[in-house]
């Protein structure tokens, strides 16, 4: 039993679940509580997701220039390091004296300054200086030293590889960026840097020279002295992570768009090897020109997503440009995207469950005051259509203390009234009817059995009567009975009463309607085929007409006679009364 009763419980509820989504103020509802409590929560947490998101990237940017500056800073100083101790080997009077005589001696033999390089008496001049030389390489870790006389002739190398001997501005290496640092050098009188190229006497190695004019005492070009810089110590500088998180790199690029630097990440992206085409990379082209162009000040450097230069995800970049003598190169600061904004991403995660979670939580809230607000509204609506498909005997079970509440009491109110009131307009229309189906009995010129018989009868059927009798004044003040309806047995024989004899002649006698509820079960019966009863209740009407008795009406039935059925007996009492006046006279 209890299964089944909540079973019956949850079909109810489910039930009522269903109509309360089907029904439009319902949905609503749910509606506008979701919008009010989501709408608002999404554009706070939309105005936080972007706020974070800005901050985050502000902050990357600010770290990718603070390391773009520092590395810049890191390698001018650098070069200005190796500017200056080449301004001091250039202007060193040792190494003055020693040019000049190699300039002399290479003059004097008249030989080749391949074959002179491989003579006795360069090896001879050279002993007392290629001690310095070497010394000077080790300290400051150059790959080699050079001293070029001004015709372009190698006369020493502390390396010692191919180049020693030939002829920078005609012979096989006359083509190198180290021959147009020379030439340079010559020409402005100043340090010249060649950027850096694959250079062939070094197995074709990375490397980058410096070179600086040499004065003799008379101030006369007589040569150039040169440093050939390797590529490590920029490597180190510019893989250096301080700064960069996880995938943060740095790179240098020149106006070829190729390497100046090995990248960390990707082993197989070789300085002068490796072409980098980025968004960033033709920026700074486009801001700052071809090689040799100067920065202008008023140039802002912007920070761009874009795809990267390796795999091809987005990284959030900047470019920071160095001029080193007249040659032009940029560091390259990126990282990639999803590490910068990888916090926001958590955040909108979050963002995400949390709306999740309020949208559902709105959702159950609504719909349990959808369903208090509703459910109140779904049981006046169906009071409604029974009281319009006029049943006014409804129960209006809704008790709330809100407008709701005071909508029902009010309901109740009108309900009550509007019950009252068909009440009496079908009472009023029930008498209308029954004075009027009367008439139609007693119409015409009727002897007075017959005017008796469907007096008695209509009334009979009209008040659902069981027994009905109908008796008439005599000339003699005799009651007779001259009608009746299931009329067959009654206490004693006699059909006729005298003014103030039992119940018919005291209701003449008084001229006041007699009503019996505690009838003996001898007074009466009412036979049929299969048995007889007693009615439960007795009603004996005189008949007047204008205060003159004409006779007297009694009815029995199993059920008491209401105030309905006493009222329209009292009405048509006198229509009775007319009636029998009329049949009399004529």
């Amino acid at each position: 039993m209890d299964e089944n009763h909540a079973d019956t419980a949850r079909e109810k509820e489910a039930g009522v679940l269903g109509m309360i989504f089907r029904r439009g103020l319902s949905r609503t509802l749910v509606a506008w509580f979701l919008f009010l409590a989501l709408v608002p929560l999404a554009l706070i947490n939309a105005i936080s997701y972007r706020q974070a998101r800005n901050s985050l990237q502000d902050s990357a940017i600010i770290s990718l220039e603070t390391t773009a500056n520092l590395k810049t800073h890191f390698i001018n100083n650098w070069f200005t390091e190796h500017f200056l101790n080449l301004r001091a080997q250039a202007t060193s009077l040792e190494n003055t004296r020693f040019l000049a005589e190699l300039r002399q001696a290479f003059k004097a033999s008249g030989k080749e300054a391949g074959e002179f390089t491989k003579s006795y008496a360069w090896t001879a001049l050279i002993g007392k200086h290629a001690a310095d030389f070497k010394s000077l390489r080790n300290i400051f870790g150059y790959h080699d030293v050079f001293l070029i006389d001004s015709d372009g002739n190698i006369l020493f190398s502390v390396a010692g590889e191919s180049d020693l001997g030939t002829n920078l501005f005609s012979g096989e290496y006359s083509g190198t960026r180290f021959a147009d640092a020379c030439r340079k050098a010559l020409e402005t009188g100043r340090p010249a840097f060649s950027d850096l190229e694959l250079y062939a006497p070094s197995n074709n190695e990375v490397a980058g020279f410096v070179a600086d004019v040499i004065v003799d005492e008379a101030g006369d070009k007589i040569g150039v002295l040169a440093l050939q810089i390797p590529i490590e110590a920029i490597n180190a500088i510019m893989h250096e992570r301080t700064g960069l998180g996880k995938t943060g790199e740095t790179h240098l690029i020149g106006p070829d768009k190729m390497l100046r630097s090995d990248c960390a990440f990707n082993p197989e992206s070789k300085a002068l090897k490796t072409q980098i085409d980025t968004e960033q990379v033709r920026l700074w082209l486009e801001e700052h020109g071809k090689e040799g162009a100067q920065e202008a000040d008023d140039i802002e450097e912007p920070a761009i997503i874009y795809p990267g230069p390796h795999d091809g995800r987005s990284v959030l970049g900047i470019h920071q440009s160095i001029h080193i003598a007249d040659t032009h190169w940029a560091v390259m600061a990126e990282i990639e995207e999803s590490e910068v904004f990888a916090d926001a991403r958590s955040l909108g995660m979050l963002t995400l469950i949390l709306v999740g979670g309020t949208a559902l939580l709105v959702f159950l809230l609504s719909i349990s005051v959808a369903r208090r607000i509703v459910r109140p509204l779904l049981a006046l609506s169906d009071t409604t259509r029974s009281v319009a498909a006029g049943n006014f005997d409804q129960e209006i079970s809704v008790n709330v203390r809100n407008e709701i509440g005071d909508l029902a009491a009010n309901f109740r109110v009108m309900l009550l009234a509007l019950g009252e009131a068909t009440s009496a307009s079908e009472a009023e229309d029930w008498l209308k009817t029954g004075q009027a189906g009367l008439s139609d009995a007693t119409r015409g010129e009727q002897d007075l059995p017959t005017l008796g018989r469907n007096v008695i009868t209509f009334l009979a059927k009209y008040l659902d009567a069981r027994i009905g009798a109908f008796y008439m004044v005599s000339d003699a003040g005799i009651l007779k009975l001259v009608g009746s309806y299931a009329y067959t047995l009654r206490k004693g024989l006699s059909n006729e009463y005298r003014i103030g004899e039992g119940l018919v002649g005291q209701a003449a006698l008084e001229k006041e309607t007699i009503v019996l509820t505690d009838v003996p079960d001898d007074y009466i019966k009412v036979r049929s085929g299969v048995g007889s009863a007693g009615p439960t209740s007795i009603v004996v009407m005189p008949v007047l007409d204008n205060g003159e008795l004409k006779g007297v009406v009694e009815l029995g039935a199993f059920r008491d006679l209401g105030e309905r059925e006493l009222r329209l007996l009292h009405q048509v009492a006198e229509i009775i009364g007319v009636t029998i006046s009329t049949a009399q006279s004529r």
